[in-house]
């Protein structure tokens, strides 16, 4: 497209997580017209997510989450039954016994909680790109020109243009489907805080150690 052309949008930004949410409120925030088009392939096991990309959804937030309901397990912090854990009660110093036995969390307690918070973000990002003045769509984008992308809505495949574009897709986790049994046993970050039960047992990569703790 020529300089002298007209544009759809001044700005449009591919992917809803915290890159893309940001610059697209910014130039929104500047007087820019602005278009984010964010979609969530479903992982291996159908899972899929909102608004909010890899942290929100199946990273630092539910990671830290599950941390908060450990420590309040130990600790016995009130909060603890509300999270699905049961909370440490120290020993007596008369007796020598345990008023109350440490017992595990409820695994499908704690997940429900969690994914209920997650939901609750999800929303007021969305909200978020309204009250600043951007346009919000929930498609699979792809490039098909310097500054035109391609979606499809309702079955309906469109096109539009920006002056400017910006990929903020991040990655998604890799199961190598040429290995046998992969994708039929293996569970990775974008699905173990949605399981119906605890994994028991993680691997040895930095965030399956976070995970562990």
């Amino acid at each position: 497209m020529g300089s002298t052309e007209k544009f759809d949008y001044d700005y449009i930004v591919i992917g809803g997580g915290s890159g893309g949410l940001a610059s697209g409120k910014q130039a929104a925030g500047l007087g820019a017209r602005v278009l984010v088009l964010d979609f969530v392939k479903p992982s291996i096991r159908g899972l899929s997510w909102g608004l909010g990309g890899t942290c929100v959804n199946v990273g630092c937030i539910p990671k830290k989450l599950l941390h908060f309901a450990a420590q309040t397990r130990q600790f016995g912090v009130w909060e603890a039954p509300m999270l699905g854990c049961n909370p440490y009660v120290a020993l007596n110093p008369f007796s020598g016994f345990p008023e109350n036995q440490l017992k595990p969390c409820d695994w499908q307690t704690l997940v429900e909680r969690v994914q209920s918070y997650i939901k609750q973000l999800n929303f007021s990002y969305r909200v978020g790109l309204q009250n600043a003045g951007c346009t919000y769509t929930r498609a699979l984008a792809r490039l098909v020109g310097p500054h035109t992308v391609e979606y499809e809505e309702k079955g309906v495949k469109k096109e539009v243009s920006a002056k400017h574009l910006l990929l903020a897709v991040g990655g998604r986790p890799h199961v190598p489907p040429e290995v046998p049994g992969a994708r039929e046993f293996c569970v990775t970050s974008d699905e173990i805080f949605s399981l119906k039960q605890s994994p028991g047992k993680t691997s040895a990569s930095p965030f399956s150690a976070q995970l562990s703790l």
